[in-house]
């Protein structure tokens, strides 16, 4: 029935949805931080504190190790990504730095 379908063709009409629900991203975002509320709520300080070393020492990897490694892949790739092609050394060196924090966090 052409009466029943917008005319954008995603939704009926007669359901009256407004354009919020029927965008994803808007969806999604709302249903991730809710899910991130829902665990945060779930933490204890008492566990959090018994692991304390371990996720200490996992963030510190994370950051000594880690982003170097993923900056020096970012440098070893500057040949198959286009717009490194103009840049300087330092400016590079910047970028790929930022990279790795990026790959990281």
């Amino acid at each position: 029935c052409p009466w029943m379908w917008s005319s954008e063709g995603n939704s009926p009409t007669f359901l009256n949805i407004p354009g919020w629900v029927r965008n994803p991203y808007f969806v999604n975002s709302l249903a991730l931080a809710l899910i991130a509320l829902a665990g945060g709520a779930e933490l204890k300080l008492e566990v959090l504190q018994a692991e304390l070393r371990s996720i200490s020492v996992g963030n510190a990897l994370h950051v000594v190790i880690g982003a170097p490694a993923m900056a020096l892949v970012f440098y070893l790739a500057r040949p198959m990504i286009p717009f490194t092609q103009q840049l300087t050394s330092s400016a590079l060196l910047g970028v790929a730095m930022l990279w790795g924090v990026i790959a990281i966090s």
